[in-house]
């Protein structure tokens, strides 16, 4: 999802074979992690829970939260833990 936001820079971009260049080489150095099933249901739970709350937030927002809880060891970037935080939906295996 992210990647796919760089993508639509770079298609946007006045410089767009240079930047197509340049993220192709960053790409090649990153661990590039899937939306699974565990993700899917994750963004199910946060989306319907905040929109009980009446606090939807954007739908990459809401891929990134859900994925961060799965897969983001606990030294996150304080935006996605803030998010995330805000977007806790109860879980499952919690009740």
């Amino acid at each position: 999802m992210v990647l796919g936001e760089l993508e639509f820079g770079v298609e946007k971009s006045a410089y767009r074979e240079k930047n197509a260049t340049r993220l192709a080489e960053l790409v090649e150095t990153l661990e590039l992690i899937p939306i699974d099933e565990r993700v899917s249901l994750r963004y199910g739970e946060i989306r319907a829970h905040l929109e009980r709350c009446g606090t939807p937030i954007g739908a990459n927002d809401l891929w990134i939260a859900a994925r961060n809880g799965l897969y983001t060891p606990a030294r996150a970037p304080r935006s996605l833990r803030a998010m995330e935080s805000e977007a806790k939906a109860p879980r499952p295996e919690a009740a």
